[in-house]
């Protein structure tokens, strides 16, 4: 289940892994979704970068270096690796019937803070909150490897920027390399300013 890769601010790589057999929406887990894509709608990739962006203060919380999230038809799953940890630890939530991925991802989350908060307000500390959690979820049996994100993604290309590439003679693959720049041809006076600011902006969109 962890084929798809997605990533998110504040140095966190959150993995969203749909069913490997047929492509699913992140966010509503329709199977009614265009090749390539992830989400079926502009809605839907709100929706989920909304709950993701709702798990940054328990991914901080927990010193995560990676994370995944994944959905079957019974469960949602958190998978965290902590910075310090070659330990996977997996919080499970059990979906609830008519909602979405998304909705039970957010309960999933509101209900490790409420956990995590109730054990501080008992006089445990911070640290000791987060490693209870960790540890009671921990899946010594997971390969750490598996919530890793890939290393060379294939960026996103316009048709403005496809062309671009085209004039400078470069493949989507010479993006991701360390050399790319001993394959640029030199360009003209007249094309220099236009293609340096493309060129800036096909680099932004693989560091996104």
């Amino acid at each position: 289940m962890r084929n798809i890769k997605d990533k998110i601010s504040a140095g966190k790589a959150v993995t969203c892994s749909p069913t490997p057999k047929t492509r699913k929406c992140l966010s509503c887990g329709t199977n009614r979704i265009k090749p390539g894509r992830r989400y079926c709608s502009k809605q839907c990739r709100q929706q989920i970068q909304w709950v993701l962006s709702l798990s940054k203060g328990l991914l901080k919380t927990f010193n995560a270096r990676y994370a995944a999230y994944y959905f079957t038809h019974e469960y949602v799953v958190l998978d965290v690796l902590p910075s310090w940890s070659k330990t996977i630890s997996s919080f499970t939530y059990a979906r609830a019937q008519g909602n979405k991925p998304a909705q039970d991802l957010k309960t999933l989350i509101l209900k490790a803070g409420s956990e995590w908060h109730h054990l501080v307000n008992n006089n445990t500390s911070r640290s000791f909150a987060s490693l209870s959690l960790l540890e009671n979820s921990s899946k010594k049996y997971m390969d750490p490897n598996s919530i890793k994100p890939g290393t060379n993604p294939k960026p996103r290309l316009s048709k403005h920027e496809t062309k671009c590439l085209k004039i400078l003679k470069l493949d989507r693959n010479d993006l991701s390399s360390n050399s790319n720049h001993l394959k640029i041809n030199r360009p003209t006076k007249v094309w220099q300013r236009s293609i340096t600011l493309t060129w800036a902006v096909m680099q932004k969109n693989l560091r996104d």
